[in-house]
């Protein structure tokens, strides 16, 4: 059983009434997830739960025929993960790896949608993130497949930005913003370069991975495929 608080301050549960709540904490439960350690594994079997992620940070890996990995994202406290479980099961279609020491509540599936029965709001939240999970890994993959890496890299940031605000509250280092754009690390170095230095700086990057946009319009450019031209690959 899970302290019915923990539920109460998820986002996606907001809506739903105390019965219910009390409900879902009897069936959910707490899982310590090590630095490293993987909740599920793409490929196999996906357990029956819903989970969010309380403490610490998770990354989505997606693995390719060639073994090389590309994060489709970062898993912030608050966010939930593993939708094909809620919905339809089957397979996990990536990796959800600890990128440092974690802990999961899980929901069981059929507790959930039972919950999410009784509550139209709730019903729409759900719906409305998982437009959004849906969206950002569309253009994620576009991005991949037919951007420049500049491009990429600019999109990506503005992304995190679009939630966050300005100053983005997940670290992204260069090895994490490499492997999100499908770009290398050396790439990362040199793009981020030209973008914090100069007499007009598009974005503030401290050591860690901590970036502040300070010219939304000129990484927007750089987006869209225009910008400065410097060093596009």
């Amino acid at each position: 059983m899970v302290p019915k608080e923990l539920l109460k301050k998820t986002p996606i549960l907001a809506e739903l009434d105390e019965q219910t709540v009390a409900e879902l904490a009897k069936d959910a439960s707490l899982v310590a997830v090590e630095n490293g350690g993987c909740v599920f594994l793409e490929g196999e079997p996906l357990p029956p739960f819903f989970f969010v992620l309380l403490t610490g940070t998770l990354q989505m890996v997606k693995c390719s025929q060639s073994g090389k990995e590309t994060i489709l994202r970062p898993i912030r406290p608050g966010e939930i993960f593993a939708w094909a479980a809620l919905l339809d099961g089957g397979a996990a279609p990536a990796t959800a790896r600890a990128a440092c020491a974690s802990v999961v509540m899980r929901l069981p599936s059929q507790a959930l949608l039972t919950a999410i029965a009784r509550s139209p709001a709730t019903a729409l939240r759900l719906l409305a993130t998982l437009s959004e999970r849906l969206r950002d890994v569309h253009e994620q993959l576009h991005d991949i497949v037919s951007e420049r890496a500049r491009t990429r890299l600019a999109r990506l940031i503005l992304r995190q930005r679009a939630r966050e605000g300005d100053c983005l509250q997940t670290l992204l280092p260069h090895q994490l913003l490499a492997r999100m754009a499908g770009i290398t690390y050396e790439e990362s170095v040199r793009i981020l370069g030209e973008w914090t230095h100069g007499e007009h700086p598009i974005l503030s990057y401290r050591r860690g991975g901590r970036i502040e946009v300070l010219n939304a319009g000129g990484l927007m450019a750089i987006a869209e495929g225009g910008g400065d031209a410097v060093g596009e690959e």
